[in-house]
């Protein structure tokens, strides 16, 4: 009985063979054409996309366009460049007009003064052997002024604006803003 039922197992692998491979040829065929039809799909979305998008571009186009004339307006020539060495603090501000003081530390020369006559005995600096010049008060109320109106950081103070050191600068700076609060 086991080797009848062997040989017939035998005789029908053949066709069990053919069997799985026409299953096989058909899932083949049947996720080739999924494939190919998501390509479409795919492809047909982004080219509505492309339109809409290209639609959107030509629509708004002349609105954009007429906010950027209507808003546009006149540019003040700007003048030359200052010339900024160690004496552009030192020997400058004095000579700066009140708009240019104004626009340098945002306050005028008047609040400048004000404040640098309530706080000049709490920061100044006295004399040392290792820093025989100390950075008078008045600069030091200018680094934290220029700081607080323009954000900028201590090695641009330092080395573009003060031409002193970064130290020097985080010192004045931090010293200036305790000084403020009290």
């Amino acid at each position: 009985m086991g080797t009848r039922m062997f040989l017939a197992v035998k005789l029908k692998m053949p066709a069990l063979l053919q069997l799985v491979k026409l299953f096989s040829c058909k899932r083949r065929a049947e996720e080739e054409f999924l494939s190919l039809q998501y390509k479409i799909n795919e492809e047909v979305a982004r080219e509505r996309f492309v339109r809409e998008t290209d639609f959107e571009t030509e629509a708004s186009e002349p609105a954009v366009m007429s906010a950027i004339v209507i808003t546009k307006s006149n540019r003040n020539e700007r003048g030359p460049d200052e010339l900024r060495n160690g004496d552009w603090w030192t020997n400058g501000f004095q000579n700066w007009d009140e708009a240019s003081f104004k626009k340098r530390l945002r306050v005028s020369r008047e609040t400048f003064e004000f404040i640098l006559g309530e706080i000049k005995d709490i920061i100044k600096e006295e004399p040392t052997d290792m820093k025989p010049h100390p950075t008078p008060p008045a600069t030091q109320l200018a680094l934290c002024l220029y700081r607080l109106a323009h954000g900028c950081t201590f090695l641009m103070l330092s080395s573009k604006a003060f031409f002193i050191s970064s130290k020097t600068v985080l010192f004045a700076v931090f010293l200036n803003a305790s000084v403020s609060s009290l």
